[in-house]
């Protein structure tokens, strides 16, 4: 669904009888033998790797858009 070099995603969850969850985001071009996320070393030690000013929190990389 995505590669890791998404840069946009919006998801929305409802409930209406059942859980229905919904996810828009650019269109991108797959590209043949490319993995879809980098493997890493483990939560937020590549986060350098994603942002000028990245940060940690939760063991997620956050960064300013």
């Amino acid at each position: 669904m995505l590669w890791d070099s998404r840069e946009k995603l919006g998801c929305a969850i409802a409930k209406c009888g059942k859980t229905h969850v919904v996810c828009h985001y650019p269109k991108i071009e797959k590209e043949e033998g490319k993995p879809i996320y980098k493997v890493g070393d483990g939560a937020c030690n590549d986060c350098k790797d994603y942002s000028d000013a990245p940060t940690c929190k939760d063991n997620l990389c956050s960064a300013k858009a």
